[in-house]
């Protein structure tokens, strides 16, 4: 089975982050990645994915504070 590599934009586009968390993540070992001979990085479409829905933390609540001081407001 053939390797899907794709470019940092393509990439960040399908999940949603930034081309710098992809970068952070190839750097942390999160997803496989290659540079060409010129220099560029490609992203291996099958690690990638895997991150973003296998990570809860990412996830995020919504919290709501309110506060009133007198009753006049």
């Amino acid at each position: 089975m053939p390797i899907n590599y794709v470019p940092p934009r393509v990439a960040a586009t399908r999940l949603g982050v930034s081309t710098k968390t992809l970068e952070r993540w190839l750097k942390d070992g999160k997803i496989e990645g290659i540079f060409t001979q010129g220099g560029q990085r490609r992203y291996n479409l099958d690690s990638v994915i895997p991150v973003r829905r296998g990570n809860p933390a990412d996830e995020r609540a919504t919290l709501l504070y309110a506060r009133v001081s007198s009753r006049g407001q």
